[in-house]
Parts: C-alpha cells; sequence; structure tokens
C-alpha cells in the first residue's frame, strides 16, 4: 500500500456510511461488493468498477473472498472532473471493462505501487474515467440530495471544532428539524451520530497519509481526549487507531 499523496490505494473491506474528500473508484476483480451510495444501492462484479464523487455519503459490503481495491485520487488531480460533476448525478453507476483494459489497471497500478509515479497514477485515473464517460451523462441532484452534499463537505472542513446543529442550520438557513429529518432520510444517522462517523473518517485519511502520533490525529478529527477517540474508532472500523495504522504498513 502507498501513502504517496498523488494516490491513496485503500484494500476492500465492509464499511458503514461515511464520507471521503477524494474521488474513490471501486475496482472489483473476484467477486462482488454491494455499494450504497445516497438513496442508491447497487452491486459491483468481477471486472467491473464505480465511481464515487467527493463527499458523497456511501458504504461497502463485499461477498465472501472478493479481492478488490478502492483507487482514491485527491482534488488536486480530479478538479476539473469534480467541477463538471457537483451537484450531478450520472446515469450508469456500474462499467463493465474489458480483458485488455483489466491488465492494464493491474499493470500500472503494481508499477505505481512500485515507483509511486504521478504518471501511473493519472493514467489509472484516466482509463477510468474514459470508461465512465462513454456513453454516460449526467442529471441534475434532487434539491435535498445537492444541500446533504455541501453540509456534508462544510461539516468535513470544521469537524475539528465543536460543530453544533445550531452552526450548520445557521450556515445553510435550515431549521434544526428539518436538517435533522434531511439527514436520517438519507444516512439514517442522527446529527452526532453522522458528526462522529466524518471524524473517524478525517483520521483513517490521517492515519494514512500523514506522519501524526494518535494523540495529535485524535485533537484533529476533534475529539477532545485519546480514551474517547480510541472507543469510537474501535467501534466503527473494529480496530484500535494504531492496529488500523499497522495494517497500513
Amino acid at each position: 500500500m502507498t501513502t504517496d499523496k498523488n494516490l491513496f490505494l485503500r484494500p476492500m473491506t465492509e464499511c458503514s456510511l461515511h464520507i471521503n474528500p477524494e474521488l474513490e473508484i471501486v475496482f472489483v476483480k473476484k467477486g462482488s461488493v454491494l455499494v450504497n451510495v445516497g438513496s442508491y444501492e447497487f452491486t459491483v462484479s468481477a471486472n467491473e468498477f464505480t465511481i464515487i464523487q467527493p463527499y458523497r455519503i456511501h458504504s461497502f459490503k463485499p461477498s465472501e473472498n472478493t479481492d478488490a481495491t478502492v483507487y482514491m485520487f485527491p482534488n488536486s488531480m480530479v478538479s476539473e472532473f469534480y467541477s463538471l460533476c457537483k451537484n450531478m448525478e450520472a446515469t450508469t453507476t456500474v462499467f463493465s471493462l474489458d480483458k485488455v483494459t483489466v491488465d492494464y489497471i493491474l499493470l500500472a497500478t503494481e508499477k505505481y505501487l512500485a515507483e509511486s509515479g504521478i504518471y501511473y497514477a493519472k493514467s489509472i485515473l484516466n482509463t477510468f474515467l474514459a470508461e465512465f464517460t462513454r456513453d454516460n451523462s449526467f442529471i441534475q441532484m434532487s434539491f435535498d440530495a445537492s444541500n446533504l452534499n455541501r453540509i456534508v463537505e462544510y461539516i468535513y472542513f470544521n469537524v475539528s471544532g465543536n460543530i453544533t446543529l445550531k452552526d450548520i442550520s445557521t450556515e445553510f438557513n435550515i431549521k434544526e428539524s428539518q436538517l435533522n429529518r434531511l439527514l436520517m432520510s438519507y444516512t439514517g444517522l442522527g446529527f452526532k451520530e453522522f458528526v462522529n462517523a466524518i471524524r473517524i473518517e478525517k483520521a483513517i485519511v490521517l492515519l494514512s497519509r500523514i506522519d501524526m502520533n494518535i494523540t495529535e490525529i485524535a485533537f484533529e478529527s476533534g475529539y477532545d481526549n485519546i480514551r474517547t477517540f480510541n472507543r469510537a474508532f474501535l467501534k466503527m472500523t473494529g480496530l484500535t487507531p494504531s492496529q488500523y495504522r499497522k495494517q497500513l504498513m
């Protein structure tokens, strides 16, 4: 696994609802993965992939013996694509790859892991995007879904502080009760649970990429003590922060 800032590769594991600031591409080599994005649920099978835009709420549930990889591309690499897709939904969610394309992606990934070259990262991204844009189109997201994405992005960038439901309702001129209903309808989580999920996801990114100790990561993710952070992290991931970091080495 690489921790290069250009591209982050993450093994596929079952993961509850969460968000990432990166563009995610789920590529399945064997087996299948049940993916939930907002109100959509679909299955990605062998030699198929799906693209999850930044700040979209999603979850993964792989079948037994599944071999899949999550490619995570930072905004610096996908800013133009993100601008095109922001507040839009693709009409197609799952894309098939022929053997030649699969072999190329696997080879380019292998070379990237060995060399961490930006060329390989970009070639992998462009290969997926070429298949994604072929015979695909976009439609405008619903008003509620669009608002939720903006709210999620705001929470992510402010989660290090003591963010409250009142803060969000004031920022977006929305009633607290309405905001809670919006979160529940799309995520099944209340506000506090949802903020905690975002904090853990931010901690995962920091554990994966930045040379910080666990206490620093806890504070940066919005926790005021290490014990609370460890307990929340273990509950969501099944591992302690230290165990998770070792898994990435």
